[in-house]
């Protein structure tokens, strides 16, 4: 018997039990009996087979409706969103735009936004069912969708890619001569105030409203007081911050207030860091100090916390503290920046912070190249405050005068542009003292050798020499090649001796300790 021999209906006729013997092939039967009605087995049998053959074709109809459906959900949505709404690739994600600024999304906001979509759809399909009921049979498909869990993730993430509400995060904070406050944006080379525009892109904002003629008269006697009443000191001081209002990071300094406890500095910061709001940052100080163990490739979050900020601040450098050179090049440079976000991509961004540290002590600095010290500005806090002249209640008087330090500090950015930050007297001599001091290899030729032309010594009766006087004072010694090249930047450079024997000489100089070679 083969199967296209087989009478199929007379079979499922006795499959469903109405035939109990098996039907034999058509080619030897002579004659077909009559048909008989379909049993009820037969029939309900039958009617599920249907049934499921249609369930199969919905479910893959539904399949593809759905994917369509998410589609036309993300688009509806971005069209809400657009104006109000960014992604943010590789940086923060959602953002909403609120009072003047793109705030990161916290608290679920797209969510809510997504959860809109669904009943703004099934309220246009009620509407349209006598008109077009197929029509709003589509629409209520939709809305169900767009009302589901799994419909408002899938249409959030397909939002995320719509032109109009994908962002980078190098399109924010971009512009460096504005300021975003309270109450507008601060054209800082002309002072103008101008009104909030989501499209300028601004993130962080100053919750300070700028009054020009604001006044802050508590604020300059603080600073008189602080300053041991050197006008030269405030200057300077007043143009440094207003430097650190602006985006631009041309002078490539460091700020490094300097002096022990009851001297202002921690007033000073913390009345800045309330006017000056988001644009405030800080940066641990164990981040500025030199590591042998530095992972190039790894995340690197406090890098990556700066994008934006146009103040950093390291607070209270401990004794014996080091500075890294390369970390303090990096981070006061004009160049962009490489950084990494735990757990996301590398990304490069344009500088716009000026690194701001306080302290009690001086970090230890060994590198004395130019490129390190001509960024290093030293302000020293003289002034120490007695408990009877110390006044608890101080911060929050200045604050009181918050409009009129914001005004102050943007009045002075217009003295930045006509002098520069030129350093007050105090401070030059300060920074002096403190190269000086960090000369390690000077120090060391001024005690242990002479520079006179003409002259040299043996390279390894110098180098232990030094090393020797290295450990005297508990310090490291440099390698020997980065000794010869410090001396090099001196002058006092390295050849070989006309002589047999050791001939590997510094020429320019020779130890006290030994005769001239």
């Amino acid at each position: 018997m083969t199967f296209a021999n087989i009478d199929l209906d007379a079979e499922f006729r006795r499959l469903a039990g109405i035939d109990a013997a098996p039907v034999a092939p058509a080619a030897r039967q002579k004659k077909k009996p009559p048909r008989a009605p379909k049993p009820e087995g037969l029939l309900k049998w039958e009617a599920e087979r249907k049934a499921a053959r249609e369930a199969e074709s919905d479910s893959a109809a539904v399949d593809d409706e759905t994917v369509d459906s998410d589609v036309r959900i993300s688009m509806m949505l971005a069209d809400r969103m657009a104006g109000t709404f960014l992604y943010e690739h590789g940086g923060k994600g959602w953002r909403v735009y609120l009072d003047g600024r793109w705030a990161a999304c916290a608290t679920g906001e797209e969510t809510e936004i997504a959860k809109v979509i669904g009943p703004a759809i099934l309220k246009d399909a009620l509407g349209n069912t006598a008109s077009d009921p197929d029509a709003a049979g589509r629409m209520i498909r939709l809305a169900k969708r767009a009302m589901s869990a799994a419909g408002v993730s899938a249409a959030l993430q397909l939002a995320r890619s719509d032109r109009r509400l994908a962002a980078r995060p190098d399109e924010f904070d971009q512009d460096p001569d504005m300021l975003n406050v309270a109450n507008g944006v601060i054209h800082l080379p002309s002072g103008e105030l101008r009104p909030h525009s989501p499209d300028m892109r601004m993130v962080r904002q100053s919750p300070v409203e700028y009054k020009p003629d604001a006044q802050a008269p508590q604020w300059l006697k603080f600073l008189d007081e602080i300053s041991c009443h050197d006008p030269d000191w405030v200057d300077y001081l007043r143009r440094s911050l207003a430097y650190t209002l602006s985006g631009r990071v041309n002078e490539e300094m460091l700020f490094f207030m300097l002096g022990r406890g009851a001297n202002g500095k921690s007033v000073l910061v913390n009345v800045l860091r309330a006017v000056l709001g988001q644009f405030v940052g800080s940066v641990p100080t164990s981040f500025l100090a030199t590591s042998k163990n530095d992972d190039k490739e790894g995340a690197s979050p406090v890098k990556a916390s700066l994008q934006g900020l146009r103040m950093a601040l390291a607070n209270e450098v401990e004794a014996g503290s080091k500075l890294s050179a390369q970390t303090v090049k990096e981070v006061t440079s004009t160049e962009a920046i490489a950084a990494r976000h735990l757990y996301k991509e590398l990304f490069n961004f344009t500088p716009t912070h000026k690194l701001w540290v306080r302290g009690n002590h001086k970090p230890i600095i060994t590198d004395n190249d130019e490129g390190i010290w001509r960024r290093i500005a030293l302000i020293p806090f003289e002034r120490n405050f007695s408990p009877d002249e110390q006044d608890k209640h101080l911060e929050e008087r200045l604050l009181s005068e918050r409009e009129g330090i914001l005004a102050w500090l943007v009045a002075g950015y217009a003295e930045y542009q006509r002098h520069g930050l030129r350093p007050a007297r105090r401070v030059a001599a300060a920074s002096a003292a403190y190269r000086a001091e960090s000369d390690l290899v000077g120090q060391w030729l001024d005690e242990e050798a002479e520079i006179i032309p003409g002259m040299s010594c043996h390279k390894d009766d110098a180098y232990q020499s030094y090393v020797e006087w290295c450990r005297r004072d508990g310090l490291d010694p440099k390698t020997k090649t980065t000794l010869t090249r410090m001396l090099d930047e001196r002058g006092i450079t390295s050849g070989r001796a006309n002589t047999a024997g050791r001939a590997h000489i510094y020429k320019g100089m020779r130890l006290k300790s030994e005769r001239p070679f």
